[in-house]
């Protein structure tokens, strides 16, 4: 539900601890073999849900863009009825391989035409206006940051990978984060099994070298095992955890998993 590019790059500056596999070391390009006790060499972590609060932060966004038009066309929005001609958008065949800031761009036009702004006069200033607040706060959920410097401290690399495109450049996780990766910019989308594939190659490693972790049981749980990519459910609310081995009800949770859990 992400709505502006992300950085689908390495961080040049992560200096990598050893770990049993082969690991890409990104300063200098090339992979190298190095010996410790972990099977699993990297996280993959996803984004919206399980690193920030998005509903938090589209639901603000929107609002106060309902209200901006309201104060300019007498009728407001509110945050659930925007998004609802966003949904909907979406679910329309032309916009199927749209990015996603095409797919809100599109919302607010149809919005606009419903208090009368025929020729779109106002779209790029209420898109505008959307994007600023929607980037103005990270809502990054209090379990995070420990739990990547816990990752990162037992040599881990740490990746963020979403079928959204947030910009976490800029924002507290950029420091934690070896890469972040965006569907848009891998040109396949969870669950389909590339998506999963394509992240590995792009640190270096095999599926099977690599933990996913996320909220979604589809997405972030079902949709990496097909590989050999070992997986755990977030379950930050009961409503999106089934009756599954792998669980956990915070991040903190991760690194004391992989110890007992993915240690040779």
């Amino acid at each position: 539900m992400n709505e502006i590019e992300g950085d689908d790059k390495m961080n040049p500056g992560r200096e990598t601890t050893p770990s049993s596999c082969h690991l890409f070391d990104y300063a200098q390009n090339k992979t190298f073999l190095s010996s410790s006790y972990h099977s699993i060499c990297a996280v993959i972590f996803d984004i919206d849900g399980t690193l920030v609060d998005i509903h938090r932060i589209l639901n603000s966004a929107l609002s106060e863009t309902g209200q901006e038009i309201g104060r300019l066309f007498g009728r407001a929005f509110t945050a659930a009825e925007l998004q609802q001609i966003r949904n909907e958008v979406s679910g329309e065949p032309q916009f199927a391989s749209a990015r996603l800031e095409e797919k809100r761009r599109e919302s607010f036009r149809r919005a606009l035409q419903l208090v009368n702004d025929v020729d779109g006069a106002h779209l790029d200033p209420i898109c505008d206006f959307f994007f600023e607040r929607r980037f103005a706060t990270c809502y990054i959920y209090p379990d995070v940051m420990p739990t990547l410097e816990a990752l990162r401290g037992m040599g881990l690399t740490v990746v963020a990978a979403s079928n959204g495109n947030s910009y976490l450049a800029g924002t507290p996780l950029a420091g934690l984060l070896d890469a972040t990766f965006h569907a848009d910019d891998l040109g396949v989308k969870k669950p389909n099994s590339h998506f999963y594939a394509a992240v590995a190659e792009k640190i270096g490693l095999l599926p099977s070298q690599v933990l996913h972790v996320g909220d979604s049981f589809e997405n972030d749980y079902e949709g990496p095992r097909p590989l050999g990519m070992e997986s755990i459910l977030l379950c930050r609310t009961t409503k999106n955890c089934p009756g599954l081995l792998r669980t956990v009800d915070t991040l903190t949770e991760i690194p004391e998993l992989i110890s007992q859990l993915y240690t040779q």
